[in-house]
């Protein structure tokens, strides 16, 4: 077998010689062509099909880092924000009135919170109180005097307790002129609110 196959290569070889030059470049041609073929698509094109996803996967890769920079340089305001609210929320559950002792305690807050920033009461009128589905509200007839910068500082410090009291009404009018800061009456309406017991919670459901 040995001999007949190197015969055939012998046979081969002969022909190859009996070729043109033509015919030499042409067959040395193609067989380049087709290693060239033959590596675009066993080497070259599954490297660049994998290159091009690779490229993909480290934009969406820079993106998603991006984003979580963004995230992570926004955290210290993100945990300054919720401490304030968890600090807002301790408050209200601490101060929210959960019986109608509650309310008067918080009725005789609001008149000491009016005496600390110096205006004068002239009328405090509590009004009926005013059963809802999960909590109570009462309307607060007051009429109350100081300079200007005391009367809104007072509904200022009211407005921090906005989960407590709302401001319904209000009647400015000038009292007098003759000292250094105009003197003012305020008419107004606020309201109070409170939780309802739960015993107040069960009489409702059984309505």
């Amino acid at each position: 077998m040995q001999t007949k196959a190197k015969m055939d290569r012998q046979a081969f070889i002969q022909k190859l010689e009996q070729l043109s030059r033509k015919q030499k470049i042409l067959i040395v041609c193609g067989s380049i062509i087709l290693l060239l073929v033959a590596y675009w698509y066993l080497f070259f094109l599954p490297g660049h099909n994998t290159l091009k996803e690779l490229e993909a996967e480290n934009k969406s890769l820079d993106k998603t880092i991006s984003g979580l920079r963004k995230k992570v340089s926004r955290l210290p305001a993100l945990e300054k924000e919720y401490a304030a609210l968890q600090r807002e929320l301790t408050q209200a559950r601490t101060l929210l009135p959960k019986s109608n002792q509650g309310v008067e305690n918080l009725l005789s807050a609001i008149e000491a919170l009016g005496n600390q920033v110096g205006i004068e009461f002239l009328h405090f009128a509590p009004g009926a109180e005013n059963i809802r589905e999960y909590y109570a509200a009462r309307l607060v007839d007051l009429k109350i005097s100081g300079p200007y910068h005391n009367l809104m500082g007072f509904f200022s410090r009211l407005s921090r307790l906005n989960r407590l009291v709302t401001l319904e009404t209000l009647q400015l009018q000038p009292v007098s002129h003759g000292q250094k800061e105009t003197e003012l009456s305020a008419g107004c309406t606020i309201s109070i609110y409170r939780s309802l017991s739960p015993a107040e919670l069960a009489a409702k459901k059984k309505k």
